[in-house]
């Protein structure tokens, strides 16, 4: 023991735990360990931890302190007479230091007050499946833990470490043998959380709260004014009122990417949006792998009004204001000089903007009460001749979906018009999209259930359950359900870097096909794009830029195979930290691939994709064409009499004054509108939305003759 300060910012030291008064840091320099009172100021030297070097590359899952109830800071005196001379200010509790590793059914603990070896301790018995986070819960007194397979444990110090096995609890929320992009527990107070994030599409976080009474899950939807945090090895929560609902994380510390500039990263459940956050209101340590220091100097993200007159029970279609919801709808006028016009000329005036888009529509019938009795309200109508040739009818049927999980509330968003109208459906109470295509979305509600609906008529084509106990595969399907009579969704999924497990139904079959197929030796992660159908088969991109092929040999045989193409491309790319995806052109029946870069993701290629010849073209331009990319759902479009739109990628973000976000192939930046934005941390990505377009439907209004 050594009364010292300590240079937290050194290079080379890693805090991998922090609990009150101690922290455990990890020198990479000198490879040893060592536990530091920032209160005391006191150093205690633990012992060296065998084969240092790989250990916190291959072996560190994480490390938990937890205070001593038999020990102090003056059970560190052997000196008989320095026990007799007490220090009142160093007269505070030890802590026993645990580390749990990768791939091992066993820890190790250090414990003092001597802290003279690592202590290897095995699971029992019951414990069969790998360790997949740990933490203390209700201040220390036991430590939570949960293994791959979804079962929770607990580990308890005392004179003798005492573990109870782990056990299942009803409606686990985790597919028992897929990989996830992290997955954590988190406790407050006496709360204890499951936080996690799938590999794949869609990758919003999941909050889940764990009953330890009645042994259940149960999915939160709103974190009732709650901040949490987390980075590799660590998970904290804090309460306020007043701003919390967001989850914060360091995005580098999963990927496992060393990077001089560590960003801090928020998802915000008010409306499943993720951005980065602006570091001069949260402090964060910048050392790699450190436990960051967040202090709950939070922002304050933007507010949209009103929400509480979101749940119109009505069908209409209600026109709202993308940037406030309450205030910005156009109040009734008593000295309209509108009214004085004769009645017919005023229905023929309605009649005419219902022919010109329905933004302009829905406007005249906020106008004013007279106006609303003379214009029906507007309905969608199935209309086989209908086109999007002109700029108008392009308006009308491009949509940013999302779906209140909480009452089925549908919320659609025209970034042409800056249009936001909202839709009731009961029946998507609960439900997550899952994937679009040809304007009807596939959803899922619970574990296993699937089924197809048309957001606009409503027509609902449910399917078989799914025979997994909890279904986090990212899903695609090739046409539409209701168009044609041999559609396919398939659900893929990574179990490891080098298998995969498919799911497959067909029209017509009554259970669902799942079979686990190896990538031949050659390392294949799902990106957040969902899989593309084209040419009678499914394409889907890897985190690395290689592409995976699903199809039927002759025969009915399944057959998956890897294109390598990513070293074509790679050397090219300003950073490995990318977003992937991949979107078909079906007029011209190629394939894309949009890979966004960089730490701050300004950097954005586009390469058609040649996957039967191996070969990729980088495209700088797409003269009329407009690409829409969600990771749900990616199209092309023409774009014509859109000024300021042709040749751009439209993403589903948005600034803080509520504008949609385009990227510029010409300008090669992305802008607001006709400004530039180049400010991330005023940009939001709006997860869990998905563009969807459908020609076919057209807004009409019943007029009497």
């Amino acid at each position: 023991m050594e009364h010292t300060t300590l240079d937290v910012n050194r290079e080379g030291l890693m805090c991998v735990a922090f609990q009150d008064k101690w922290s455990f840091f990890l020198d990479n320099f000198s490879h040893q360990c060592f536990i530091w009172s920032q209160k005391y100021h006191i150093k205690i030297q633990l012992p060296p931890i065998p084969d240092f070097k790989y250990f916190v590359k291959t072996k560190l899952l994480k490390c938990i302190l937890i205070p001593s109830i038999t020990h102090n800071t003056q059970s560190l005196h052997t000196d008989h007479k320095k026990r007799r001379n007490k220090n009142p200010r160093l007269n505070g509790y030890l802590c026993t230091v645990f580390v749990f590793l990768k791939r091992e059914l066993c820890f190790l603990v250090c414990r003092p007050p001597l802290y003279a070896q690592w202590e290897a301790i095995e699971f029992g018995r019951n414990w069969t499946s790998r360790l997949c986070d740990a933490v203390e819960f209700l201040n220390g007194k036991c430590i939570y833990t949960i293994c791959m397979n979804g079962k929770l444990g607990i580990i308890e110090d005392g004179p003798k470490i005492t573990m109870t096995a782990p056990y299942l609890l009803s409606t686990v929320p985790t597919d028992k043998i897929a990989m996830y992009k992290r997955r954590q527990l988190v406790s407050y107070q006496n709360q204890l959380l499951l936080v996690q994030q799938k590999m794949g599409s869609p990758s919003v976080i999941e909050v889940w709260n764990v009953d330890l009474t009645t042994k259940q899950f149960s999915r939160m939807f709103d974190l009732n004014g709650m901040y949490i945090f987390l980075s590799r090895g660590y998970s904290s929560a804090i309460y306020a009122p007043d701003q919390g609902n967001c989850v914060y994380f360091t995005e580098d510390d999963y990927d496992h990417c060393i990077s001089k500039r560590e960003e801090l990263h928020a998802f915000d459940f008010k409306d499943q949006s993720i951005f980065v956050s602006p570091q001069e209101n949260i402090c964060i340590h910048n050392a790699y792998n450190s436990v960051p220091s967040l202090m709950p100097g939070i922002f304050k993200t933007q507010q949209n009004a009103g929400d509480d007159d979101l749940k119109d029970k009505s069908d209409e279609l209600t026109q709202v204001n993308w940037r406030n919801t309450k205030e910005q709808i156009v109040q009734p006028n008593n000295n309209n000089i509108c009214d004085l016009l004769p009645l017919d000329l005023q229905v023929e005036i309605s009649r005419y903007l219902l022919i010109q888009d329905a933004h302009s529509y829905m406007n005249f019938r906020t106008v004013s009460k007279s106006w609303k009795s003379l214009a029906p309200r507007m309905c969608w109508k199935v209309d086989v001749n209908s086109t999007y040739s002109s700029g108008s009818s392009l308006q009308d049927c491009v949509w940013l979906l999302s779906i209140n999980q909480e009452d089925g509330l549908c919320t659609l968003y025209n970034p042409f018009t800056n249009l936001t109208c909202f839709m009731n459906n009961n029946e998507l109470a609960g439900c997550e999209i899952r994937y679009s295509k040809d304007g009807v979305l596939l959803v899922s509600r619970g574990p296993r259930s699937l089924f197809f609906v048309e957001p606009f008529s409503k027509r609902i084509i449910q399917l078989p359950d799914r025979t997994e106990d909890y279904c986090c595969d990212t899903l695609s399907f090739s046409a539409s359900p209701f168009d044609s009579p041999n559609w396919i969704i398939i659900g893929i999924v990574s179990l490891d870097k080098y298998r995969i497990r498919i799911s497959y139904l067909r029209a017509g079959d009554d259970i669902w096909t799942s079979m686990i197929m190896n990538n031949e030796g050659i390392p294949f992660l799902l990106s957040c794009s969902s899989p593309v159908y084209s040419g009678h088969e499914f394409f889907v991109i890897g985190q690395n830029g290689n592409v995976g092929v699903f199809g039927f040999l002759p025969g009915v045989h399944a057959n998956w195979q890897i294109k390598l193409i990513a070293h074509l491309y790679k050397s090219c790319l300003p950073s490995v930290v990318c977003r992937n995806f991949l979107v078909k052109c079906d007029e011209q029946n190629l394939l894309y691939s949009v890979i966004v870069g960089g730490q701050t993701q300004e950097h954005v290629r586009v390469y058609q994709l040649n996957v039967v010849q191996n070969t990729v073209k980088l495209v700088k331009e797409f003269k009329t064409w407009l690409i829409f990319i969600s990771e749900a759902s990616s199209f092309f479009m023409h774009s014509t009499k859109l000024a300021g739109l042709d040749d751009a990628l439209i993403f589903p973000k948005f600034n803080s004054n509520g504008d949609y976000i385009h990227y510029s192939f010409k300008d090669g930046r992305f802008k607001a509108g006709k400004e530039k934005c180049d400010n991330i941390c005023s940009r939001k990505e709006l997860l869990g939305r998905v563009w969807i377009h459908n020609k076919y439907l057209v807004p009409h209004a019943l007029y009497e003759n």
